[in-house]
């Protein structure tokens, strides 16, 4: 599976663990495990710096592939084995777990998310949370070193009593929160500091649907836009209308798109514009407006075209009798006098018209 469809997947996977407050940072690891049957577990995994991909677990062979090139230098090797290692023994340790205890029906999903975040006041936030079928159900808690339940449930209770029996895995998993994630997220910052502070202009345009009986649905389509923090507004004769916009969503080139909709009447009348902000924008701000008059326009030029088409077609049928008379004068063979002269051209005039009407 390539490393962007591995992005793809786990935004379905972790919905809630992508956006973060505009000046801070976060590292996050992000783990799931799909057991199939009793034999069978499917696992694979993403290591990000905000949204950005730092590397991910192969799927088929367990393997870690490093996506950036200031990623290995930032640490000491054997930082990176250590690292690596603890990966490794958690997902196996895990799986083992969850097979020896799990009594859900097969198939089903498991998730983990561990991580640190340095806000913009400069504190941190700390986070190790396990989820079934995309709903946490448990968490460790840094302030008591024990685990939480997030759900009341047989399987959140049964998940806290083994967690807790796991001494040795609160304790690493305590030292890892304290110390090691902003440790390694401060040094990310300063390696990864170009690719933290790439801009992508976004890409606008607006359209407009059928909606129903007199009525348009608007859209302004935005795209292609990095970092992820955009704001998008409605515009009605230049005052500005509540929002109405959907999610945020990830593209495959590492930037992103979302639409905002807006139900109008076709004939009230009003000037409509789509206001794109951006970071990448500095102070400007993009308008899109929605361009009533070409739909006209555009529906003018057609008609013109088609009755040009029509008065070029009567004249070839007249022109082309006329010749047949003469010819029936002279006894001249009808193909000889007009294939070669009306045939094709009557034809490619005519395919021209349709074409552009």
């Amino acid at each position: 599976m390539q490393p962007h469809a591995i992005l793809l997947l786990l935004f379905f996977f972790f919905p809630g663990n992508w956006a973060e407050p505009e000046g801070s940072y976060m590292l996050k690891l992000l783990h799931f495990a799909t057991f199939q049957n009793s034999t069978s577990v499917l696992v694979g995994g993403v290591g990000l710096l905000g949204d950005m991909e730092l590397g991910s677990l192969d799927i088929s062979t367990g393997n870690i592939h490093y996506y950036r090139a200031w990623l290995r230098p930032a640490l000491p090797k054997e930082d990176w084995d250590v690292i690596e290692s603890s990966i490794k023994s958690y997902i196996r340790d895990f799986n083992r777990l969850v097979e020896m205890y799990a009594t859900m029906p097969y198939p089903f999903v498991f998730q983990t998310s561990v991580g640190c975040e340095l806000q913009s006041n400069r504190t941190v936030r700390t986070f190790f949370n396990i989820a079934y079928e995309g709903q946490n159900f448990i968490r460790f808690c840094l302030d008591t070193g024990t685990w939480e339940q997030m759900q009341h449930n047989q399987l959140s209770a049964t998940a806290e009593q083994l967690m807790a029996n796991a001494s040795t895995l609160n304790e690493v998993i305590q030292v890892l929160l304290n110390y090691t994630c902003v440790d390694v997220l401060r040094l990310f910052i300063r390696a990864g500091k170009a690719d933290l502070e790439r801009q992508v202009p976004p890409i606008a345009v607006v359209f407009a649907r059928t909606a129903g009986p007199a009525q348009l649905l608007l859209v302004c389509r935005v795209t292609s836009f990095y970092p992820r923090p955009i704001t998008v507004t409605w515009l009605r004769d230049g005052q500005e209308l509540p929002p109405n916009t959907s999610t945020v969503l990830p593209n495959a080139d590492l930037t992103y798109q979302l639409r905002s909709t807006l139900l109008v009447s076709p004939r009230d009348g009003h000037s409509y514009a789509c206001r794109v902000q951006h970071r990448s924008l500095g102070d400007r701000s993009l308008l899109v407006p929605w361009e009533r008059s070409k739909r006209g326009l555009s529906a003018g030029i057609g008609a013109v075209l088609l009755l040009a088409a029509a008065a070029m077609a009567a004249l070839l049928v007249r022109r082309y009798r006329k010749r047949q008379r003469m010819d029936e004068g002279r006894s001249v063979p009808l193909a000889e006098t007009t294939a070669g002269r009306y045939g094709g051209c009557g034809r490619g005039t005519a395919g021209e018209g349709r074409g552009h009407v």
